[in-house]
């Protein structure tokens, strides 16, 4: 008897493919961060613990600093002002957060509140980057996550939260804004690492940061640097609070020393070495050496103060570091609007119905397409935005130039 083969299996032809993208198309570009090395810039972070240990306190303190340029810990440098969106399910905004805001010291102008919540699906973060683009936001908290992941959603079902996550993260990318997330660790969970957080593993695996709300041994609440995919892990910052006052104390390592005095010292170096003007990357090696400083530790912290940027001379391209300039603008930074970027979705999803940004008077303060704040949207050829002409990548001033004609059409100079 002779076995018939089975019938193979019609595969349905895809009618269209996303494209490919060649690796010698990107443009390459420097990592940027909001808070070396507890918070990367343009990418999602995570910030949990029990209920009662201040998470709320922590995004509070962080927000007003941002708002108003002052430095964190660790840090040695003013920023410009960023704005900033809070999404907050659990306190009431006239009677905690804004009065939270107004004792830290924050620019109450430069932050905002969705009005009303909703649950971050599609439709939910075409939204979120439209209010970005409305307040020309930077940085985003929501807390908790929970909350605004709907009901339907099983915490504990890694597809389901990967899918809320990744949408999180990738909406931090697209949008070159930093997203805060804030969450809770288990009932009853011993530890100090990341397996005591809620939910999910993919929680932690779906961010690039992870910040841990706990307490040492001898009572004091801190602040630990859990995990870290850009970066070593920084070190722990102890703080206290009252329904009055926070203060975030001087960072130190796991064996009770403080540990940000050599990073000071770099910084001052770093800073004298470049105020003159740029400097070739081969004397900065150089000038490290002299002064006793590991390179790979000098580039570790140059992102405070200091970039990178290429230029032609006599025919070759050669590197060089310089201090970053402040930039201007209402929002702290000149760069290009989002309205031209891709949206979230695609206009077969239809509109997502937003207004504009209301004050508590009822006013609208925004829904223009006026600069986004610092960092940007997502882009094509460096410092250009999604669709504009590509300039000659070998030419950094071809770069510069075509850079500057997006800040000054439109008369956004």
């Amino acid at each position: 008897m002779i076995e018939q083969s089975p019938t193979p299996k019609k595969i349905t032809p895809v009618k269209e493919a996303p494209p490919l993208i060649l690796a010698s198309s990107i443009t390459e570009r420097e990592l940027q961060w909001l808070w070396y090395p507890y918070l990367p810039g343009n990418s999602a972070s995570l910030i949990f613990g029990r209920g009662g240990m201040g998470k709320s306190h922590i995004t509070v303190e962080i927000a007003a600093a941002l708002t108003t340029g002052r430095p964190l810990p660790g840090e040695t440098f003013k920023r410009p002002p960023q704005k900033v969106l809070m999404l907050s399910a659990e306190d009431e905004f006239d009677t905690v957060l804004v009065p939270r805001l107004r004792r830290a010291g924050a620019n109450l102008d430069y932050v905002a509140f969705p009005k009303t919540p909703f649950t971050l699906d599609l439709m939910g973060l075409r939204m979120m980057e439209e209010y970005i683009r409305q307040f020309s936001a930077t940085i985003i908290f929501i807390d908790p996550i929970v909350h605004y992941m709907g009901g339907k959603v099983d915490m504990f079902r890694s597809n389901e939260v990967r899918e809320i996550m990744g949408g999180i993260h990738q909406l931090a990318i697209k949008t070159q804004t930093t997203i805060i997330v804030v969450g809770h660790s288990r009932k009853n969970s011993e530890g100090d690492d990341v397996d005591s957080a809620m939910g999910s593993v993919d929680f932690i695996n779906a961010v690039r940061s992870v910040l841990y709300v706990t307490k040492t041994n001898d009572g004091t609440r801190v602040m630990r640097h859990a995990k870290a995919n850009y970066s070593e892990l920084g070190l722990s910052i102890p703080f206290t609070f009252d329904s009055a006052h926070f203060e975030f104390g001087e960072p130190f390592t796991e064996d009770g020393t403080p540990g940000n005095s050599r990073e000071s010292d770099i910084t001052v170096w770093l800073r004298n070495l470049l105020k003159d003007g740029p400097v070739p990357s081969k004397e900065v090696e150089e000038a490290a050496e002299d002064e006793g400083f590991s390179m790979r530790t000098v580039a570790r912290h140059k992102d405070e103060i200091a970039e990178s940027f290429a230029e032609r001379v006599g025919g070759k391209i050669k590197w060089f570091w310089r201090l970053k300039e402040p930039k201007g603008g209402k929002n702290g930074a000149k760069v290009p609007s989002v309205a031209g970027a891709e949206r979230i979705g695609g206009p077969d999803q239809g509109e997502a119905p937003v207004g504009g940004v209301e004050t508590l008077a009822g006013s609208r303060a925004g829904g223009s397409d006026g600069p986004l704040g610092a960092g940007g949207p997502a882009r094509g050829p460096r410092g250009t935005p999604a669709g504009d002409p590509r300039p000659d990548l070998d030419d950094p001033k071809a770069v510069a130039q075509a850079f500057l004609a997006t800040l000054t059409a439109g008369g956004r100079a």
